[in-house]
């Protein structure tokens, strides 16, 4: 069986020093070589990237990795700190890479603000779509990094005794992830149109069941845990599926705050990569469902991935201030992964 292996992973300010500081520039070699070995272990297809600092970050990774073996590459418009989303692959991308940017006029239409009060336009960094082609089967893919839900303060102050000051800043920063999950929702409408599968990948910066999350789901109900996932159902065509649910309880987080784990990178998909099979009654379990001729007739149940997990191991605990990550090896965030049958 073939199949299309897919990694999210935030690798955190990856930024390439100055060539003469030779410090940085240390550190920097070890953080690609870490990256690189991670890489090799899990050995996706596809790897969607967050916290790229730039094409020459990217080309540095790709030569860590081996341009041989991830010899496409792409990356996206930066925000004002100069990260940005980025591809590496071993499969040709099927279409040239393209920003996903722009809010679409329903999210324009709510008339939101910066906090200097200009108009909410776009994604505060890109978006980035390719479709990619593996073993005949055309997948177009997405990857994210929304707004974090770390405060940024204007002139640049990190932490405020203004309880005022900072509930406004968090609103915004709420407004804001709202948008850009819309702006990603609205791109997938577009895609589905043509009924190809669709994954979106990345770091959504809140939880599986946080409201900002399920903007990108559609319509509700049917999700994996449930009976009504195995069910069709008229929603089917317009719903994603998270497949962080898949991945076991003790592993179901991909950074660690203050102590505790929480679940922000996520790989989400279309119902092709979740297709229904026929089983047979004696092996179809609790969870399967009829399709057609009642209890005693055919039943289905979706097929699941060979394998969803979180790279979990090794990763530290962090606190609010970034300035003390800035010299770390290894990201703040886990890689998360699936593998499809195809």
């Amino acid at each position: 069986m073939s199949t299309l292996r897919l990694t999210t992973w935030n690798v955190q300010n990856l930024f390439r020093p100055d060539a003469g500081d030779s410090a940085a520039r240390a550190v920097y070699r070890q953080k690609l070589a870490a990256l690189a070995q991670v890489i090799h272990e899990l050995a996706p297809d596809v790897l969607a990237l967050q916290e790229v600092g730039g094409d020459d970050a990217l080309s540095d990774l790709q030569a860590a990795v081996g341009a041989d073996r991830y010899d496409h590459r792409a990356i996206g418009r930066a925000d004002a700190r100069g990260i940005a989303c980025a591809l590496l692959s071993r499969v040709r991308f099927a279409v040239k890479p393209a920003d996903v940017d722009a809010f679409p006029p329903h999210v324009l239409a709510l008339g939101l603000r910066e906090f200097d009060g200009q108009p909410m336009t776009r994604m505060g960094r890109g978006a980035l779509h390719v479709r990619v082609t593996r073993a005949g089967t055309t997948v177009d893919l997405i990857v994210a990094h929304l707004k974090s839900k770390l405060l940024t303060f204007p002139g640049g102050v990190f932490s405020t005794n203004d309880e005022g000051l900072r509930s406004r800043v968090a609103a915004q920063a709420l407004a804001r992830r709202a948008a850009e999950a819309a702006c990603i929702r609205a791109t997938v409408n577009q895609l589905r149109n043509d009924a190809r599968p669709v994954a979106v990948l990345g770091d959504l910066n809140d939880g599986i069941t946080a409201a900002t999350t399920e903007i990108l789901y559609g319509p509700s109900g049917s999700r994996v845990e449930t009976r009504g996932f195995h069910l069709d159902d008229a929603g089917d065509a317009q719903r994603l599926w998270n497949l962080s649910a898949l991945i076991p309880p003790e592993r179901r987080y991909s950074r660690v705050h203050a102590g505790h784990g929480e679940m922000l990178d996520h790989i989400v998909v279309s119902e092709e990569l979740l297709p229904r099979e026929v089983v047979e009654a004696g092996n179809a379990g609790a969870a399967a469902a009829p399709a057609g001729g009642g209890e005693n007739g055919p039943r289905v149940k979706r097929r699941l991935p060979v394998s969803v997990d979180a790279r979990v191991e090794g990763l530290r605990s962090i606190g609010d201030d970034p300035s003390r990550e800035q010299h770390e090896v290894l990201p703040d965030h886990a890689p998360v992964s699936a593998v499809f049958g195809l």
